[in-house]
C-alpha cells in the first residue's frame, strides 16, 4: 500500500502493526512466498522469513501459522531469536529487524549499512552479530549500535552464515573459507578447508564439532573447531543448502530438489529421506534429535517428530502452476486455470481449491462463466473446454483453430466470444458447442475480449490494437487507442464506459464506447494485465510485481492496495464490491472480503519512486534470460553489473546517467554454466546486491 502512512512506516522506526494488507492469501497457505530461514526456541515457538519481507511466527509448532507485519519488502533471509520474545531478522538492503514482543511489533535497526545481510546470530539479549556482502557486524547492546569487524580476506568475498557457541567463540562462513574467533569478534582467524564453494550454512553444537554445506552435495565436518576439515558423502547429487546438528550426533542437510540427508553419528553415514516434495529446500532447523522444520521455495514447511522419518507438509495448497486466469458464478464457486492445463475449483470462496481434470496439458489463458452452470475455458492451440455442472468436469470442444486462444466471455449460456493470436475471433450461438470465425479484418494479436450484450464488444491487443463490434461480430470496427503499448485487458461496465490496461504504466478509459479513448494516470510504472469494474466508479487492476490498484471514481484517481506478494498478477476478478480474487504466478490466488482496503485510509500512491530500489530478478531460477527491475529516484549514474561466486565481473547491463523512473534490463546467461551469480546496482550513494541462479 502506497499510502502517506506506509512510507513513513517505512523511513521511521515504526509500528508495523499498524498497517496490514486486507488480500490474504488462499492458495498456497499460509502463503507462497519463498522462505529463506526457519528458527524455533522450543517444540512450540518459532518463526520463518523469507522474500518480500515476510514474516511467519507459530506458537503450537507450526499447526497453525500467521503472518506478521514486517514493515519491508526486501527479502529477509535469516532470523534468530534467542527466547520467546526477543529476535532479530536481517535481508536485503542493510534491513535488520528487531522484536522484544514475540513478532507482534518490529522496529528497524540502522547499521549505516546497505548491503545485503544473510545471517543473524545472537548469543544473548545484548551480544549479536550479522554477516552479509563482504562485512561482519557485531552489537553488544542489542543491536542499538553496530560496529564493523574486519577481515582483509572476507573482503574479497561474500560472508554467508554466522553462528557462535558462546558470548566468545564464533564462525563466519565464506566461499571456501570460515573465519573463527575465540574473543567475542576482535580477532578473526582464517579456516582453509578442501572444496572451494560457497558455504551457504553451518551448524556448531559445541566449541569443537561443526558442520558447513555449500553449493554442491558435500558436507564438511570438523572436530577440532575448525582447524581440519574432513569430507562427508551424502549419497546425493543435489546442491546443499542449510544444516542443522541438535547435539554431536544427529544432524539434517536440505537441499535442492526436496532433498533431505540425515545422520544420528554424527555424519559418519548420510541417509537420503522422503521430503514429499521437489522443489527447493532452502533452511532447516532442529531443537532436538527428533523434532525440526524445513522451509522453501514457494512457502513449504516441512515438520517431523521422529528424527525425519516421516516429514509432514505444514504448508498446503498447488505449488507451482501459473494461473492465468480466474473467475466466480457466484461468491462461493469459482475456478482459477492456468499452464499445462491446471484447473482448480473452489466451492467456499477460496478457503479450500481442489483440483479438477482439464483432459489437456495445453496452457489455458481465460475462464468465464455464465450466471448459470455453464463455464468456459480458452488456450493455447485452439483448445476451448465447455461446463455444464459448474467447473465440477470440463469437455473439449472444436474450435477449428490452432492459434492460441487468449480470452473468452460468454453474456449468456449460448451467446459467446474468444480471441486470440493472428486477428483471431470466434463465435458461438448455442453455448460453445460449435464455434464460427469472424473477421477482425487484422493480424493483430488480441489478449482480451468483453461484450456488454450480444451486440456490443471490445477486442485489445498488440500494438495499441482495439476494435468494437456493434452487431456481435458480424463487423469489427478499429478504435484510434493513442498508443503503440500492449494492450493486455478490456472491461465495459456498460456500453458507454470501459477501461484498458497493459504494459508500461497504460490506463486507457472512454466514457462514449471507445469513440475516444483518454489516458489516465496510473500509479505504477509496471505493466497491468488485467481490470475488472464492480461499477462505473469501482474498479481494480492488477499486474506485475504484485501491483493491484483500485478506484472509486472511475479511474480520475487510482491507489495502489497492498497484496502481500511480489509475484506476477495475471487475473482480477470482482463478485461484487467488496469480493475479490486475483490469480498469477507460482500458484498464487489471493482474496479480499472488503474490495481490497487496508485497515488505514488509502490514498493516491506518489507519482515519481520515494526510494531507490533493486528488485529480486524474474523469473529466478532461469534459462537462458531474466528480467531486472530497479527504480531510482534522482538523476545520475547506473551501474547495474552481475558478478560471480569470486566477485569476478561477468557483464555489465546499465552504466549511464538515467532519469528518475523505473527500469528493467534483461539479462541474457546462455554463455553461463549453471549456478548462483550476484548482480549489484550502484548509484550515488545507494548499493544493493541479490542473487540470481542459472538453472541448465
Amino acid at each position: 500500500m502506497m499510502d502517506k502512512l506506509f512510507w513513513v512506516v517505512v523511513l521511521m522506526l515504526f509500528d508495523c502493526s499498524a498497517v496490514s494488507s486486507q488480500w490474504s492469501w488462499q492458495n498456497p497457505l499460509p502463503q507462497g512466498e519463498h522462505l529463506l530461514d526457519v528458527h524455533f526456541v522450543d517444540l512450540n515457538t518459532g518463526w520463518a522469513v523469507g522474500s518480500f519481507g515476510t514474516i511467519l511466527h507459530t506458537s503450537n509448532g507450526g499447526e497453525l501459522w500467521t503472518i506478521q507485519q514486517s514493515g519491508v519488502l526486501h527479502s529477509l533471509r535469516s532470523v534468530h531469536f534467542v527466547d520467546a520474545l526477543n529476535g532479530w531478522v536481517v535481508g536485503d538492503s542493510g534491513t535488520v529487524l528487531h522484536t522484544s514482543d514475540g513478532g507482534a511489533r518490529w522496529s528497524s535497526q540502522s547499521t549505516g549499512i546497505t548491503d545485503w545481510f544473510s545471517g543473524v546470530h545472537f548469543s544473548n539479549l545484548r551480544d549479536g552479530w550479522v554477516v552479509g556482502g563482504s562485512r561482519i557486524l557485531h552489537t553488544t547492546n542489542g543491536g542499538i549500535e553496530w560496529t564493523s569487524r574486519w577481515t582483509d580476506t572476507l573482503y574479497l568475498y561474500p560472508a554467508y552464515a554466522v553462528t557462535f557457541v558462546s558470548t566468545n567463540v564464533g564462525w563466519v562462513s565464506s566461499f571456501g573459507l570460515l573465519f573463527h574467533t575465540s574473543d567475542g569478534g576482535l580477532r578473526w582467524t582464517q579456516q582453509r578447508t578442501p572444496v572451494n564453494m560457497a558455504f551457504r550454512s553451518l551448524s556448531f553444537p559445541d566449541e569443537n564439532r561443526g558442520w558447513i554445506v555449500g553449493d554442491r552435495d558435500t558436507i564438511l565436518h570438523t572436530t577440532d573447531g575448525g582447524i581440519g576439515w574432513n569430507v562427508q558423502l551424502t549419497g546425493t547429487i543435489s546442491s546443499l543448502t542449510a544444516i542443522s546438528f541438535s547435539d554431536g550426533h544427529n544432524g539434517c542437510a536440505v537441499g535442492w530438489g526436496g532433498t533431505i540427508v540425515h545422520t544420528t553419528n554424527g555424519g559418519s553415514t548420510w541417509v537420503r529421506q522422503t521430503s514429499g516434495t521437489a522443489l527447493g529446500l532452502w533452511s532447516v532447523h532442529f531443537v532436538d534429535s527428533m523434532s525440526g522444520w524445513i522451509v522453501g521455495t514457494f512457502g513449504t514447511i516441512l515438520r517431523t517428530t521422529d528424527g525425519g522419518q516421516h516429514w509432514n507438509q505444514q504448508s498446503r495448497g498447488v505449488f507451482g502452476p501459473f494461473f492465468r486466469s480466474v473467475h466466480f458464478i457466484d461468491r462461493d464457486i469459482g475456478c482459477a486455470v492456468g499452464d499445462t492445463g491446471a484447473i482448480r475449483r473452489t466451492t467456499n470462496g477460496g478457503r479450500d481449491w481442489t483440483l479438477v481434470s482439464s483432459g489437456t496439458v495445453s496452457d489455458l489463458f481465460s475462464i468465464n462463466f455464465s450466471r448459470t452452470e455453464k463455464g468456459w475455458i480458452a488456450g493455447n492451440n485452439g483448445t476451448i473446454l465447455v461446463s455444464t455442472d459448474k467447473g465440477l468436469s470440463w469437455q473439449q470442444r472444436q474450435s477449428q483453430t490452432s492459434s492460441r486462444l487468449r480470452s473468452i466471455w460468454f453474456v449468456d449460456s449460448m451467446a459467446g466470444w474468444v480471441a486470440g493470436d493472428y486477428g483471431t475471433i470466434l463465435y458461438s450461438t448455442n453455448g460453445g458447442s460449435l464455434w464460427q470465425p469472424q473477421s477482425s479484418g487484422t493480424n493483430s494479436s488480441f489478449f482480451s475480449i468483453h461484450f456488454r450484450d450480444r451486440d456490443n464488444g471490445w477486442v485489445s491487443g498488440t500494438e495499441g490494437t482495439i476494435l468494437r463490434t456493434r452487431d456481435g461480430g458480424r463487423s469489427w470496427r478499429s478504435q484510434n487507442s493513442g498508443t503503440q503499448d500492449y494492450l493486455y485487458s478490456v472491461f465495459f461496465a456498460d456500453t458507454s464506459n470501459g477501461w484498458i490496461v497493459g504494459e508500461f504504466q497504460t490506463i486507457l478509459r472512454t466514457t462514449n464506447g471507445g469513440e475516444q479513448w483518454t489516458q489516465q494516470a496510473s500509479p505504477t510504472r509496471y505493466p497491468l494485465y488485467s481490470i475488472w469494474f464492480a461499477d462505473t466508479s469501482r474498479g481494480w487492476a492488477a499486474g506485475a510485481y504484485g501491483v493491484i490498484v483500485h478506484t472509486t471514481n472511475g479511474g480520475n484517481e487510482w491507489s495502489i492496495q497492498r497484496s502481500g506478494t511480489d509475484y506476477f498478477l495475471e487475473s482480477i476478478y470482482f463478485a461484487d464490491t467488496h469480493n475479490g480474487w486475483v490469480a498469477g504466478m507460482y500458484g498464487t490466488l489471493l482474496h479480499t472480503t472488503n474490495g481490497g482496503l487496508t485497515f488505514v485510509e488509502d490514498r493516491k500512491a506518489p507519482e515519481s519512486p520515494m526510494q531507490v530500489l533493486l528488485f529480486q530478478n524474474y523469473p529466478n531460477p532461469f534459462n537462458p534470460t531474466t528480467n531486472i527491475g530497479f527504480q531510482i529516484v534522482d538523476f545520475g549514474l547506473v551501474v547495474l553489473k552481475v558478478y560471480d561466486v569470486l566477485g569476478k565481473e561477468i557483464a555489465t547491463l546499465v552504466n549511464e546517467e538515467l532519469k528518475p523512473g523505473n527500469y528493467t534490463q534483461t539479462f541474457d546467461a546462455s554463455r553461463l554454466a549453471s549456478g548462483v551469480y550476484f548482480y549489484r546496482l550502484v548509484t550515488g550513494l545507494f548499493t544493493d546486491t541479490k542473487k540470481l541462479i542459472v538453472l541448465r
